[in-house]
């Protein structure tokens, strides 16, 4: 299949670039909450949506240039994502009375993490990388999700749509990948590619738009004061 304008996947890469907006539009959310009310919670949350931000940037990275160091890079950079995310989860429980860390072993854990991935993208990519960025995703995953669910319970209206649409990307991905690959054996590359650019991006929009957006609203209703029972 010939490359469009130079491109590895020119169809996938035009998608890809609007995509870009969804962890932006994210950062941007979270720079307008109030950082005098807690700098630490809104310094991690701004930590996981940088890292979300780079993960979208190595997508668009990965379709247009391709080759093998480009899909290592987007994998380590969805495990880092995943290690801030749950660094914020962790102050949030905390601020909560749920089980925790203190918000600095919480940074530590995800710093250290982060060190491990890229230490093994850089050294040892194809004997470990799988299996470490495996792990970061088995141990944060369910943390992030029960605990998004439950805050997104006790929240409001907002916080358990988001959840809910987070909830259905979460089962569209998974889903859109393993169709795709049942596609690539049809013969029409042109097929595969297309479908990956509009169904599978359209999956991930739904996933992390609305965890991206769910973690910033979550945060906001922390920073509200709190009533006093009477």
């Amino acid at each position: 299949m010939p490359a469009i304008a130079g491109l590895f996947n020119g169809v996938a890469t035009l998608t890809a670039v609007p995509l870009i907006a969804v962890p932006l539009h994210v950062l941007y959310l979270s720079q307008r909450l109030d950082a005098k009310k807690d700098p630490m919670l809104v310094s991690l949350l701004t930590c996981f949506c940088v890292t979300l931000t780079c993960l979208f940037c190595t997508n668009l990275i990965q379709h247009a240039v391709g080759g093998l160091s480009s899909v290592r890079a987007h994998e380590a950079m969805a495990a880092v994502q995943a290690l801030f995310n749950a660094a914020m989860i962790n102050a949030l429980r905390h601020r909560s009375g749920f089980r925790s860390v203190v918000d600095e072993q919480g940074l530590a854990m995800a710093l250290a993490g982060t060190v491990m991935v890229v230490h093994t993208t850089l050294t040892h990519p194809d004997k470990y990388l799988e299996p470490v960025c495996g792990a970061v995703q088995l141990l944060t995953a369910p943390l992030i999700v029960c605990t998004m669910g439950a805050f997104s319970w006790r929240g409001d209206a907002r916080a358990w749509r988001l959840f809910v649409r987070s909830c259905i990307g979460l089962v569209l991905v998974p889903l859109a990948v393993g169709v795709e690959k049942q596609m690539c054996g049809l013969g029409s590359p042109w097929l595969a590619r297309g479908y990956h650019a509009v169904i599978d991006h359209s999956a991930i929009w739904c996933l992390f738009g609305g965890v991206g957006q769910n973690a910033v609203h979550l945060v906001g209703l922390s920073l509200l004061p709190k009533q006093r029972e009477v």
